[in-house]
């Protein structure tokens, strides 16, 4: 009875010395990897929190060069498009969240605003004048009341006039950038209290006009 316990523990440790060693092997001729996993799906054009991925441990070999090992990674960026639970995360897969859209670049400007189509007209673009990336301030004129600001400081997403410079990234590329067809509409960023006010002046029968705004610093 005795010898046969010693066989059964001898046998249980050759086994554990024997997985030991080719897990040592496996490492040593097959290396491996910590990689970003998705936990659950990701939808088009969306952020991956932290909660969203996991690590896991994959032979080198089989993982392409731009897979992601740290969240950190993660920050700023958006999914390109649908990726499924189980997907190893590569930079190819991302992209900076401005390059996503219109709803992209708004998220580079503040959660709290959003985009408004104002009527093109020579009042609310001066006269055509004003570009992508410009400033204006908007007034509503009433029959019979003075000229009144509804809102100041308001960042022109798409406008028909020209830029002085070709647009570039980040916020620089406010309506898309390049050569655009003409547009529909005078589309500017209003903080999401100040969506009302301008709509209840449209609403009331007002006229919106815009002033443009000079470019700020640079000195005199």
């Amino acid at each position: 009875m005795e010898r046969t316990k010693v066989m059964a523990v001898l046998a249980v440790v050759f086994a554990v010395a024997a997985a030991v060693s080719a897990g040592m092997l496996g490492r040593t001729f097959f290396p491996q990897r910590t990689v970003l996993v998705l936990a659950s799906d990701v939808g088009p054009r969306s952020f991956i929190s932290k909660e969203a991925v996991r690590k896991a441990v994959l032979p080198a070999a089989g993982l392409p060069p731009d897979a992601l090992a740290d969240e950190g990674a993660l920050a700023g960026k958006v999914t390109r498009g649908f990726m499924p639970a189980g997907t190893v995360v590569r930079e190819a897969f991302l992209q900076p969240r401005w390059a996503a859209g219109a709803a992209g670049t708004l998220a580079e400007i503040g959660a709290g605003y959003r985009l408004v189509a104002l009527p093109l007209s020579a009042e609310t673009t001066v006269g055509g004048v004003v570009a992508n990336g410009d400033r204006i301030d908007i007034y509503a004129l009433r029959p019979g009341e003075p000229a009144a600001p509804i809102v100041t400081d308001v960042l022109v997403y798409s406008g028909p006039g020209m830029p002085s410079t070709p647009p570039g990234k980040g916020l620089a590329a406010l309506g898309g950038g390049g050569q655009q067809a003409a547009p529909q509409a005078l589309v500017v960023a209003l903080r999401s209290e100040d969506v009302e006010k301008v709509m209840a002046a449209i609403r009331d029968g007002g006229r919106i006009v815009a002033a443009l705004r000079p470019l700020e610093g640079g000195g005199a």
